[in-house]
């Protein structure tokens, strides 16, 4: 009797261990998975923030009174920071760690400016060192395989536009400049179905804006649609 129920003991753990085994492996695969959107979501804030950096110094520099900019530039780059931190401490990609590596450098620099007088020069440098982010940043994202386009892309792709029109009206590498806009642009308009319809709107805002006129240039109309940008739902 006692070596039956022994059995079926043994039987019920037999049977038990493989839906064990199933559950262990897909809660480790969940968890994979939600640390690789968290590393992803952070590497793209590092990327639209280091368009936004760049966009509000070329703004400052034209618009010196707008001081609430100066709290912005210190928060991106305390944001960036712990994206830093975040990406360095979760990732488990040994490339995107080397790459996050090679950006502190950049990173580091874009601080430093910031601490500086604001001038012609130090935008050149912001410049440099921001555009040095993004292309790392996209560099990262190729080691996870991602290649979507989502909203945030979207979202970066018009601070880009932004940064490339505010280089452009204060005449810094002007056709250069106006060919990367016309293309980003171009990027979105293929796009746009998949975008929500707040970014939707926000853009169709900013393009009649900038095919108003080459030269038409209100600041102000700049700072709004940053803040339409920042706000529009994901």
């Amino acid at each position: 009797m006692w070596n039956y129920i022994n059995k079926m003991k043994v039987l019920k753990h037999f049977f038990l261990l493989p839906f064990v085994i199933s559950f262990f492996l897909n809660t480790s695969l969940f968890s994979f998975e939600q640390n690789r959107k968290q590393v992803i979501a952070n590497v793209q804030k590092i990327e639209y923030l280091s368009q936004k950096i760049a966009k509000d110094y070329l703004y400052l520099l034209q618009n010196p009174k707008l001081e609430a900019l100066n709290g912005e530039l210190k928060s991106s780059i305390t944001q960036i920071e712990n994206s830093f931190r975040f990406i360095a401490k979760n990732s488990k990609n040994s490339d995107a760690k080397d790459i996050l590596n090679f950006l502190s450098y950049s990173k580091d620099q874009i601080k430093d400016t910031l601490e500086k007088k604001m001038s012609r020069e130090n935008a050149l440098t912001i410049l440099d060192s921001t555009q040095s982010l993004y292309e790392g940043s996209r560099s990262i994202l190729s080691t996870y395989n991602y290649n979507l386009w989502s909203d945030i892309d979207v979202k970066i792709a018009m601070m880009k536009i932004l940064k490339l029109y505010m280089a452009i009206h204060l005449d810094i590498n002007s056709d250069i400049n106006r060919e990367l806009m016309q293309n980003e642009m171009d990027q979105i308009e293929k796009r746009l179905e998949i975008s929500s319809m707040s970014l939707n709107r926000t853009w169709q805002a900013l393009k009649e804006y900038l095919k108003a006129d080459k030269d038409y240039f209100v600041p102000n109309i700049i700072y709004i649609l940053t803040k339409q940008i920042e706000k529009a739902k994901r």
